[in-house]
C-alpha cells in the first residue's frame, strides 16, 4: 500500500520519487516482521504490534516528508499507513473469516484506486 500509495503522489501530485527511494520504503515495511517479533517477546502481541506499527509509520512518513519535501502529503501517508496496519491488526485477529474479509477489502481498495486513477492518462505518465 506503500507503493501504491506513492504512485498515487507522483500521478496526482507531480511528484518525482526515485526508484531507489521507493527501495528504500519497501526495506522499511520489510522491517515490520522482525520488529513485531523482537518486541513481541518481552511485551506480548499487542503491545509489540502497536510500537512496530509507530516505529514504522513514523520513520516511513518522515522519509515521506524528506522525499516529496511536502509536508502535506506526509499525513495522507502516514493516514494510509496507520489505516492498513490497523486493518492487518484486526485480520490477524479474525483467524476464521480473515481470507473473505482480506479479499473484500482488497476487492474495495482496488476499486478506490480505480476510481481515484480513472482519469490518468497512462501514456503520458
Amino acid at each position: 500500500m506503500g507503493f501504491l500509495t506513492y504512485v498515487l503522489f507522483e500521478l496526482l501530485a507531480g511528484v518525482g520519487i526515485h526508484l531507489v527511494q521507493y527501495g528504500l520504503l519497501g526495506l522499511s515495511i520489510v522491517l515490520f516482521p522482525l520488529l513485531l517479533l523482537a518486541f513481541g517477546e518481552p511485551v506480548g502481541f499487542a503491545a509489540a504490534y502497536a510500537i512496530s506499527t509507530a516505529a514504522m509509520v513514523g520513520q516511513a512518513s518522515a522519509y515521506t516528508a524528506g522525499v516529496t519535501r511536502r509536508m502535506r502529503l506526509a499525513a495522507p501517508f502516514a493516514g494510509v499507513l496507520g489505516v492498513l496496519f490497523g486493518f492487518l491488526y484486526v485480520v490477524l485477529n479474525l483467524e476464521a473469516d480473515a481470507l473473505l474479509v482480506g479479499a473484500v477489502a482488497l476487492f474495495a481498495a482496488l476499486s478506490v484506486v480505480m476510481m481515484v486513477t480513472r482519469h490518468v492518462d497512462w501514456s503520458k505518465a
